[in-house]
Parts: C-alpha cells; structure tokens; sequence
C-alpha cells in the first residue's frame, strides 16, 4: 500500500476522536434510556409490554457501551470496534423497541447516527452492510410483532421510511467523510510540501555567499545566515537569534540602514564590519509592504573586485584578439608584395636588401601576433 493511499484504506490512520465521541454518544443514549425506565420518568417511555426485558437490556448496553469508551480508542483495532458497536446498537434499539412500543420511534431514530458514524469510518461497502442489517432487524421486529399477535405501533410507510433513511444516510455519510479525509490528506501533504520548501530556502539561506540580515524596525538584527554572522564578526551567533543590536555589531551598517529608511541615497562605498573580514558592499530592500523589517544583504567586494576583473580580462582578450587579427591583414599583404619584388628582374642588389629587410620585419611582427594570440 502507498503511502498517499486514502484513509479508508488506511484504517489504522484514523484519529482517535472520532471513536471517542461515537462511543461517548452511544454511552449517552444507554444512560438516558437507563435513566427513563429506573426513574419516576418512566411514563415518557409509554407503557412497556415487557418490561423486564427493557431493564435487562438498558442494563446491558449501558455495560457495554462503558467497556466500548473505555477500550474502544484503539486506532489498530478499528473495524472490529466500530462493527462490533454498531451492531450492539441494532440488537438494543432492536430489543427496545419491541419491549417499549411507545419509544420505538425514538429508538429507531437514534439509530440513525449509529449508522452515520459507522458509515463514516468505514468503507462503502460496510457502511451499507450495517444499513442493511439495521433495516432487515427493524422490518424483523415489526414481524415479530405481528407474529406475537400485538398491534404494531409503526405503519408501513414509517417502516420503509426508516429503512430508507439508514440506506441513504449511510452513502450520504461515506460521501461525506471520505470527501473530509481526502481533503484532509491532501492539507497534510501540501503541509509536508511547504514544510520542506521552507527547510530548503532555509539551507539555501544560510549556506548562502552573500550575507543576509533581517533587521526590526528597532535595529535590532532578527535573523543572520553564516555569512552575515562571519563578516559582522559574531562568531557566537547571536545574530541568528535575534539578541543583537545593528548599532553595536556594525555602527557603521546602522547609519548607513537609517540613511536609506530616511530616503538618502545609499552609499556605494564599501565597508568593513570586522577588522579580520573583508570589505562587503550592502543593500537594503524591505521585506513587506508596510512591515518594518528590512533586508540587509552584504555581498563581499572582493568577490565582485574578481568578478568585474575577471569580466575586465575577458574584454582584453576579446580585444586582442580582434586587434591581433586586423594587425595580420595588412601584414599578410605587405609580405605577399614584397615577395612579388623579389621575383622582378629590375630589382637591383640594394633593394633586393631592403626587401629583406621587410620581409623578416614582417615575419617578426607575425611571430608577436601569434604570442598575443
């Protein structure tokens, strides 16, 4: 099983609340319904036609629905608790409702969240399976009624009107719970997710080159990576917990973060914040629209000294290279002419000197362009 399964599958998943309650509703019907027949309120209930069974079966689900609270919160034996229970429900509204024909509706109708209860927790399947059993021991008790010879005190149409209300509460209720444990899985996951994109920036933040400072309206420093921590020289980190006055750690840094909140112009020499650091050139931006912290970052100068040589020598080259190649053009031609000269007749010994003389200048000259290139 994956483990992005849905919770129905996942029976063990389940939270231990909803098992609590759904045993701490039925503890309550069991008292209430023990309350009315050992009380002077027993004439709620309506005259029984057997009350010695209505005592011994309040009596009996009031035991077992105490002994269903206190064992039945265990998430790893769900199904067998929630099944068990529900069908102790049936066989007492059952029971009951043949010994107190008066209250018979009312027993009937309490059943209703048995039902819904158990249809949420569980799957389709089962949640349907106890519907119909409820329905079949409710339809069972009007004929054992009638098999005893005594006037039912429910019709047919309130029968079948039951019968179909525990059928369609039941999918109603899976419906409706399994839409909720979906949802609820998906949350956790995007939970997870953001959990972990936070732990991600996190790290990125710290192990970052460039230093960072979230700094309070009250200068003080809230938060720090290591680099910032490196270059303002606390090697304790206080920085990063928030116990560090700006003004105490770089005096510098803090005039310069009251000029910009004053709206100068930022200033775009760079410092130095600890005497063994290098010098950092910082930034300022806001955090939020209308918060009071503010974004400090410090990039170190000398990194960006490097960059910008670096970007300076690459020009260079660049630049020789385009020079070296203009410098060979007219170089290949003078060559290329004066070995034309050479070949004339009418060149006499001293000019056959001087083209010489031009032809080595040249191979010289190329030799430097081919040592810059």
């Amino acid at each position: 099983m994956s483990p992005s399964a849905s919770l129905i599958d996942r029976i063990e998943s389940i939270p231990r609340r909803e098992l609590y309650f759904f045993a701490l509703y039925r503890l309550l019907i069991a008292s209430v319904i023990i309350a009315l027949l050992f009380s002077p309120l027993s004439s709620m209930v309506g005259e029984a036609d057997h009350p010695y069974l209505a005592r011994i079966v309040g009596t009996a689900y009031l035991l077992l629905s105490a002994l269903l609270l206190f064992i039945g919160r265990n998430e790893r034996w769900l199904r067998p608790i929630v099944v068990g229970g529900v069908a102790v429900d049936i066989i007492a509204a059952v029971l009951l409702a043949h010994a107190l024909p008066g209250a018979s509706a009312g027993i009937s109708m309490s059943l209703l969240f048995n039902i819904a209860a158990a249809a949420t927790l569980l799957p389709l399947s089962w949640g349907l399976g106890i519907a119909v059993t409820a329905s079949a021991a409710t339809a069972g008790e009007y004929v054992w009624k009638l098999l005893e010879g005594g006037d039912p005190t429910r019709t047919l149409a309130e029968l079948a009107m039951f019968i179909t209300s525990y059928l369609a509460l039941a999918f109603v209720s899976y419906q409706v719970g399994n839409r909720a444990r979906r949802n609820q899985q998906l949350a956790n996951q995007r939970g997870a997710e953001v959990a972990n994109l936070f732990e991600i920036n996190e790290l990125i933040i710290r192990r970052m080159r460039t230093g960072v400072l979230v700094v309070d309206g009250a200068n003080r420093i809230t938060l720090a990576n290591e680099a910032a921590s490196t270059l303002i020289g606390d090697a304790d980190g206080n920085s990063g917990s928030g116990r560090l006055e700006l003004a105490s750690a770089a005096p510098e840094l803090a005039r310069r973060l009251q000029r910009w909140r004053n709206g100068w112009t930022n200033d775009e020499l760079p410092i130095q914040l600890s005497p063994d650091q290098p010098e950092v050139q910082p930034r300022f931006a806001r955090l939020l629209a209308g918060s009071d912290l503010t974004l400090v970052f410090l990039d170190d100068s000398s990194v960006v000294s490097r960059r910008a040589e670096s970007l300076t020598l690459s020009a260079m080259g660049r630049f020789s290279a385009s020079l070296a190649h203009e410098i060979r053009n007219p170089l290949a031609a003078i060559n290329y002419a004066a070995q034309l000269l050479e070949e004339s007749t009418a060149i006499g010994e001293t000019d056959r000197r001087l083209l010489q003389i031009i032809h080595q200048q040249c191979q010289r000259t190329n030799g430097i362009v081919e040592s810059v290139l």
